[in-house]
């Protein structure tokens, strides 16, 4: 009994740490953020499928800078576009912040119907966080 009993364990807990590893990063994301909801206060187009973005946001966790995709379609099915940071290479402690130009490969409706942005940073060594920094549907 007690064989079996250690068997369960063994079996469980590998399971239980890649699902933690998986959802981990998005659900921290959501419940503990490093950064609020940008607000996009400029687009200009640029060419007929590109975009200047500026912004605003407030980071609210001191993590490090990791990458950010941004994202054209569903949660499921998205293609990520391509962001120059035109600003050129910024670092930004706590506190508010605004942004840009970034230079996205996306037209200025698609920026403001169908994208949405995740940011990644290292707040810790188990993961590297997710947080929903725009999402022009919500």
């Amino acid at each position: 009994m007690k064989l079996v009993k250690h068997s369960v364990i063994f079996a469980i807990f590998p399971v239980l740490v890649i699902f933690l590893l998986s959802v981990g990063p998005r659900i921290e994301g959501i419940i503990h953020p490093v950064v609020l909801p940008a607000e996009i206060t400029r687009i200009e187009a640029d060419r007929e499928t590109w975009s200047f973005v500026w912004g605003r946001s407030e980071r609210i966790r001191n993590c490090s800078f990791v990458r950010l995709e941004w994202r054209l379609g569903g949660e499921r099915y998205y293609s990520v576009a391509d962001v120059e940071f035109a600003e050129g290479t910024r670092v930004r402690g706590a506190g508010d912040f605004s942004f840009g130009p970034w230079h996205v490969q996306l037209s200025p409706i698609q920026l403001l119907e169908r994208s949405y942005v995740i940011v990644y940073h290292r707040c810790h060594w188990l993961w590297v966080t997710e947080t929903r920094f725009y999402d022009a549907r919500r």
